[in-house]
């Protein structure tokens, strides 16, 4: 079900016949350095994740990590959307995109959309964002979408140091 479109994406709810996009994204070079080890590096481990991690939000939340896909040929290029984590205080923008997809505007448009999509559904007064401070690219999206760097930032229990930042929802 498409959530919401842009000139050229479209985002919507993953189902588990997108279990090989997320095989793929999950085990390239920028997902397993900068954002987390899931061991999913088999079909069936692939549509595990995709039905206990990411479509649960959906229910849960009413939102979630969409697929992004390209709105003429519907070929899935990346995940954008919002995570609701325990030890954040508003919801958390992500997002990750397939190397071959990068450097040409697609996580900038996803992310406005989901901001859009944040400032019209949901009422959280701020929307966070975490990075590795190392994740140069990241940190440059997350700036040209207006987001501020806030402060350092651990994940309960981790010593893995990460900024945080926000952008207020108006």
């Amino acid at each position: 079900m498409a959530i919401f479109s842009t000139n050229r994406l479209t985002l919507r709810e993953a189902t588990p016949a997108d279990a090989p996009f997320f095989l793929e994204l999950m085990n390239e070079p920028g997902w397993l350095n900068y954002i987390a080890q899931h061991d999913v590096q088999t079909h069936a481990k692939a549509t595990e994740y995709t039905k206990t991690k990411i479509m649960p939000a959906y229910a849960e939340n009413r939102f979630g990590l969409w697929l992004v896909e390209l709105k003429e040929t519907h070929q899935p290029i990346g995940i954008c959307g919002f995570v609701s984590r325990d030890s954040l205080p508003n919801v958390d923008l992500g997002f990750a995109f397939l190397e071959a997809f990068g450097q040409q505007g697609y996580a900038f448009e996803a992310a406005g959309g989901s901001l859009n999509f944040a400032r019209l559904n949901l009422k959280d007064d701020n929307i966070s964002a975490i990075v590795l401070p190392e994740n140069n690219r990241s940190v440059r999206l997350l700036e040209k979408l207006g987001f501020q760097l806030r402060s350092d930032f651990y994940h309960p229990g981790s010593d893995e140091k990460l900024h945080l930042y926000s952008i207020k929802n108006s």
